[in-house]
């Protein structure tokens, strides 16, 4: 299980698991991106229960397809990056770059390309911005929704203003 326990974050190499309803597994395969980013909250040594953030939901899927990950070690600096939309670890070049920090560094967007052409659909307003901003947020490593553009993300891995601790 290569040092996996409850609560971990982790990568999910397949792409589908078998869905939980009412505590009990569905016989039919529902299928996701390859390299999702997962949260393990059950295991065993042939399965595990995984919280699948994009889909807000929870999967039974092999225990040898999920390695362990430190979040905090993805992103700017490294070379894989998780996209804070599909949640899927990828290389940092499927990332556009931004905008240029005060040490002339390029920093890349916090979207897959792949997923910018949804993102980019969506605005919010300023007040909306502020207002988020005077909530209480959780602390940093939990999940959050955001409660403005209602996506789900790892607090103080992604850049937005949403995901700051």
């Amino acid at each position: 299980m290569r040092n996996l326990q409850k609560g971990d974050w982790a990568v999910y190499r397949q792409d589908f698991g078998f869905g939980v309803e009412n505590g009990k597994e569905s016989r039919i395969a529902t299928h996701f991106n390859a390299n999702t980013v997962v949260q393990i909250l059950e295991l065993n040594d042939e399965d595990s229960l995984i919280y699948h953030i994009e889909r807000n939901e929870q999967f039974i899927v092999s225990t040898r397809h999920v390695e362990k990950i430190n979040v905090f070690k993805t992103g700017k600096g490294f070379d894989r990056k998780i996209c804070n939309k599909c949640f899927v670890l990828k290389p940092i070049s499927e990332f556009d770059v931004n905008q240029t920090d005060v040490k002339g560094n390029k920093t890349t967007r916090p979207s897959c390309r792949a997923c910018r052409l949804d993102i980019d659909k969506r605005l919010l307003t300023q007040s909306e911005i502020n207002a988020f901003k005077k909530t209480n947020r959780p602390s940093e490593g939990s999940l959050l929704k955001c409660p403005i553009c209602k996506k789900r993300g790892i607090v103080g891995v992604y850049g937005e203003n949403c995901f700051r601790p």
